[in-house]
């Protein structure tokens, strides 16, 4: 908690996190140089970001994991406004920050960060733009930390990517975080968004060729099994995805095309940049890492739970409409059924006795 102009700011940060783990730790120490809390969700993870998580809270750093269902389908936006609720239930927050887990803000200070804020008012949704980490044949990947391992940017576009809410909107009836926390509604209806003039987001979604792929097959997997699923959805690890049906083994040949084909920012020109506000000694590194067929197998194995459940449910529902067809006498004859061969047999045995 800091002042700014004799003002308290309390501030918090909410995030799913899932197969995070080559990350989490940075992401986790930089970022909590400018929240009081961070709230987050790992959901269903396959690699080691719940125990890495469960040793950063260990150390004492206010992080809450908190209980959530694990999402067989991509409803990030439900999550996230469940999770912002969750916040809200704990303590009184100025404003809470939904965050994937590969982003980081970058601003000079929380001094800075909260005289932002107070500026825009306690209605006005705050916007974030972004500045891309991009993969590039200069990174260092004897360092396994992606924050002070990747050198170069996509270039910056200064449109809101993320947004955050004041308590006044966040606590408002019918507000719903859309899914990426590209915006937010309420009764269905887009709450305009003020750019922030000196914050913006770090955002690190690509960090190795392996992790890269897994992550469109995952994303593949997961948005398109939802029953509202549309071609507006996941735009571009979908196209990635269908990029590698073309493929003809499991090595993806000509890996700079895939990427500009997830982001087209990696045809381009980039530009250096590093990361210059990573805070923290890294201390799980042994516990850091990325399993790409682990990740996929997983988020196929939620499809297959989904549907045995939906099977399961299907199943009933036709054996319940089969039994309203039966005359009375039938259900009759169904529910006695047992007791009826009971005595059945009980009649037959005393017939042959006598």
């Amino acid at each position: 908690m800091a002042k700014t102009n004799g003002f308290e700011m309390k501030i918090a940060a909410i995030s799913i996190a899932r197969d995070e783990g080559d990350i989490i730790e940075a992401w986790a120490r930089h970022n909590l140089h400018f929240f009081d809390k961070i709230f987050i969700v790992d959901d269903n993870s396959g690699d080691n970001t719940r125990e890495i998580l469960q040793a950063l809270i260990a150390e004492g750093l206010p992080l809450e994991l908190v209980p959530q269902p694990p999402a067989r389908s991509f409803y990030q936006g439900k999550g996230m406004t469940r999770l912002m609720a969750h916040a809200f239930s704990q303590q009184e927050w100025d404003f809470v920050f939904p965050l994937d887990a590969d982003e980081c803000l970058m601003v000079e200070s929380r001094e800075v960060l909260y005289q932002d804020l107070a500026e825009l008012g306690p209605h006005k949704v705050a916007g974030l733009s972004n500045i891309d980490y991009m993969i590039t044949s200069e990174d260092d990947f004897s360092d396994p930390n992606p924050l002070t391992r990747m050198q170069y940017t996509a270039p910056f576009t200064g449109e809101v990517f993320k947004v955050a809410l004041p308590r006044e909107v966040a606590c408002g009836s019918d507000v719903l975080i859309a899914d990426g926390s590209h915006s937010v509604t309420q009764n269905g209806i887009k709450i305009p968004d003020c750019l922030l003039k000196n914050t913006v987001l770090a955002h690190f979604p690509a960090r190795s060729r392996e992790q890269l792929v897994a992550k469109c097959l995952c994303a593949y997997i997961r948005w398109k099994s939802r029953h509202d699923y549309n071609e507006k959805f996941a735009q571009w690890p979908i196209m990635a995805s269908d990029f590698l049906r073309r493929e003809q083994s499991l090595v993806v040949d000509d890996f700079q095309s895939f990427y500009a084909s997830y982001h087209a920012a990696a045809a381009s020109e980039l530009v250096k940049r590093p990361f210059q506000e990573c805070r923290g000694t890294m201390k799980y590194l042994d516990l850091a890492g990325f399993y790409p067929y682990r990740s996929i197998l997983n988020a196929i194995d939620g499809l297959i739970d989904s549907a045995r459940i939906g099977a399961s449910v299907h199943n009933s529902e036709l054996l319940a409409a089969e039994r309203a067809q039966l005359t009375p006498a039938a259900r009759f004859f169904e529910k006695h059924f047992r007791s009826i061969i009971r005595r059945w047999k009980k009649m037959s045995h005393s017939t042959k006795n006598t």
